[in-house]
């Protein structure tokens, strides 16, 4: 058994010695009829948990893995690549450009602003706002200059 599952015959005492303590321990001087039986199922797990490397292993309750391994392998699910901090801002800025918009009536303004925000072409705002491409642009940059942040 030794040399089958461990590959080393001189591994013997390492499975019985253990075997026998296991049945000891459980049993002590009640081990039945066939006492060799008992001790020859502990020693046949215990070969196959030392081959494992241990019962954990051997039923899969140990990962063997150190963090570093598993950062490694999982970059891209432990790293968020968002920068909360720039995304905050940019949201704060919106929302005041937005209220500007809103406080000067200039409705059409702001649905343009918004349809570039979320990444509409110019021919389609145009069209959907029934306006020519050129006229339309023209107004939203006079528009964008006149009322900058920094102004």
């Amino acid at each position: 058994m030794a040399r089958s599952t461990l590959g080393d015959e001189r591994m013997v005492s390492d499975i019985v010695q253990p075997s026998v303590h296991k049945a000891w321990y459980k049993h002590g001087h009640n081990l039945g009829d066939k006492p060799y039986a008992q001790i020859w199922r502990r020693a046949v797990w215990q070969a196959r948990d030392q081959a494992a490397g241990g019962w954990r292993e051997r039923k899969f309750r140990v990962i063997n893995r150190t963090i570093e391994d598993l950062d490694r392998e999982f970059r891209e699910r432990t790293v968020d690549p968002r920068d909360y901090a720039r995304i905050y801002h940019q949201r704060i800025l919106l929302q005041a450009i937005e209220a500007v918009l809103a406080e000067h009536g200039l409705e059409e303004m702001a649905e343009v602003y918004e349809s570039l925000r979320i990444g509409e072409t110019w021919c389609e705002i145009s069209t959907r706002l029934g306006q020519s491409e050129g006229a339309l642009k023209h107004r939203f940059y006079r528009f964008r200059k006149q009322f900058r942040p920094d102004n």
